[in-house]
């Protein structure tokens, strides 16, 4: 909710914040509190806790936990764990959660503050796995490792922590900045990876949890940002970040990690029959160097322009395998990426239809090598185009939410990888792969006394090619993937919401295009803000 998946060489998918913003924004906002000082000076505030519980309803599929048998080992024994550790009808999730938010104003100035808290039971005790001999982690076989009882099963953590100002620069110039903890996302995507994927880090784990909100899910990172109104037409935008943090992937062992090398509690990978390569760490990037700029110009009242340019550090691991002075395996993050984008966004009837292009100048993508896969740096364009309606009363429902974006990925060039003095440059996956997903949110107010119904329904499908660049189309992995979600949630004075969900991958396993094609779940939650 982030990567590349093959048997060594995986990492989770990215999530993509303006989805959840979307889906987010269809839904009803509960009232926060408020206490005013004066007429100037006010505080809001409200917390939400959370109960959700999920189960697995397929069994694991041989072909994600064994396969067939290379140099002595099943094929998928670096990328089993997280298949093995849940049985069918096991909980993959039982936790309750809280989420606090606040913000003091006073006239155009304020701080914004929200933090969160978690305990999950299923994490914090012994799992279903029953093969002591392919689990990647020493001590009891049955256990999470720590990192994953810490990331999956309890933890504290504070959100958002800025300050923010405005200034009225006479006429139709305005001048807001923000200094903090806070999230910047900018460009047109909904479900897929454009601009805003490169700017902030997403928490893989949240995502999947029934009843998260995009609060919990898009991370925070010390950053000023600002945006100059020049004219009623123009307006230019920048930030520059202060730390680097990277996405928070699903740790090793965790229901949906399909990599046993890569996430919080990797430890080593079987490489032959009694050999073992131990992880030896992180290539990290710098602090700095993360920043951008952009401009916007409404051509008219209806039709947004707008123009981007970014230098980022990846979000999303690479493995590297160093073979001397002793073989070790390491995560790194690819640096120094350069990303150019144009969006346009406007009305066509009662549909808001966007369109977003970017190209990604240093990013990281797999070639085949004689080692096996190996990341390089590359070049690539990325297509999306998207719309957003509102249907109103109509036999279906008394009202529709639609939100539908198909994604294109081509691979530009690739630097050949130099080994044993041979050249690669062979792609691992697809020059070229396309996909597309929608979300339906059909609304039943007052279905019985003061309680509303919406039932939201979710599709997304990889129609051509193995995407070569990570996460580039959010939740899918490669050719025929797809995915299918449909819920019910039941809300009461929005403030309490009940809900439920059947979440079903429905692909053929296969562990380089459909890794999570056993892992099909059903989620119950019970949301109440106050």
């Amino acid at each position: 909710m982030i990567g590349r998946c093959s048997t060594l060489f995986a990492s989770s998918r990215r999530v993509s914040p303006i989805a959840f913003a979307a889906v987010l924004c269809m839904s009803s906002a509960a009232e926060a509190g408020q206490y005013y000082f004066n007429d100037d000076t006010s505080i809001d505030y409200h917390a939400t806790v959370t109960y959700g519980a999920g189960m697995r309803v397929t069994g694991p599929a041989n072909a994600l936990i064994n396969g067939p048998t290379v140099n002595g080992l099943p094929a998928q024994i670096n990328a089993d764990d997280g298949d093995r550790n849940f049985r069918k009808w096991g909980l993959v999730n039982n936790r309750l959660s809280a989420l606090f938010e606040s913000t003091l104003k006073h006239k155009d100035f304020g701080f914004v503050f929200s933090a969160n808290a978690f305990y999950d039971q299923v994490y914090r005790t012994h799992n279903d796995n029953d093969s002591p001999a392919t689990v990647n982690k020493t001590g009891q076989f049955n256990q999470f490792t720590d990192a994953a009882s810490y990331f999956e099963g309890r933890r504290v953590r504070l959100l958002n922590a800025y300050a923010y100002g405005g200034w009225s620069l006479g006429d139709s110039r305005r001048l807001d900045v923000r200094l903090g903890n806070q999230v910047v996302a900018w460009g047109e995507s909904l479900f897929f990876s454009g601009v805003a994927s490169a700017q902030g880090p997403a928490d893989a784990t949240m995502a999947v949890v029934p009843g998260a909100e995009v609060k919990d899910i898009l991370l925070p990172v010390p950053q000023i940002s600002l945006q100059l109104q020049l004219t009623q037409q123009l307006s230019l935008q920048g930030y520059y970040q202060l730390k680097y943090k990277e996405n928070e992937l699903f740790p090793v062992g965790s229901y949906f990690s399909t990599s046993d090398i890569v996430g919080p509690g990797t430890q080593f990978l079987y490489a032959a029959p009694g050999f073992k390569i131990p992880y030896g760490g992180e290539i990290r990037p710098s602090s700095g160097g993360q920043g951008g700029v952009g401009m916007h110009y409404l051509v008219t009242p209806k039709v947004d322009l707008g123009l981007y340019y970014l230098n980022y550090h990846d979000k999303n691991p690479s493995v590297v395998i160093q073979s001397a002075p002793t073989p070790t395996y390491k995560i790194k993050y690819f640096d120094n990426i350069k990303l150019a984008g144009a969006s346009i966004s406007t009305r066509l009837g009662d549909a808001q239809v966007s369109g977003e292009l970017t190209y990604r100048h240093g990013v990281p993508i797999l070639v085949n090598t004689s080692a096996g896969p190996t990341a390089t740096r590359g070049d690539a364009t990325q297509m999306l185009a998207s719309v957003v309606r509102t249907f109103g009363h109509s036999w279906l429902a008394d009202e529709v939410d639609l939100a539908a974006e198909v994604g294109y990925l081509h691979v530009n060039s690739v630097d050949a990888v130099q080994l044993g003095g041979a050249s690669f440059s062979d792609l691992y996956n697809s020059r070229n792969s396309a996909a597309y997903e929608f979300l339906v949110n059909l609304h039943y107010p007052n279905v019985f006394n003061q309680w509303d119904l919406t039932v939201p329904i979710s599709w997304a499908h990889a129609i051509a090619g193995n995407a070569s660049v990570g996460g580039a189309f959010g939740s899918l992995y490669g050719v025929g993937d797809k995915v299918l979600s449909l819920g019910a949630n039941f809300t009461r004075l929005n403030n309490l919401e009940i809900g439920m969900a059947v979440n079903l991958y429905l692909s053929s396993a296969n562990a380089h295009t459909h890794p999570l094609a056993d892992r099909s779940y059903v989620t119950l939650h019970a949301k109440y803000t106050f």
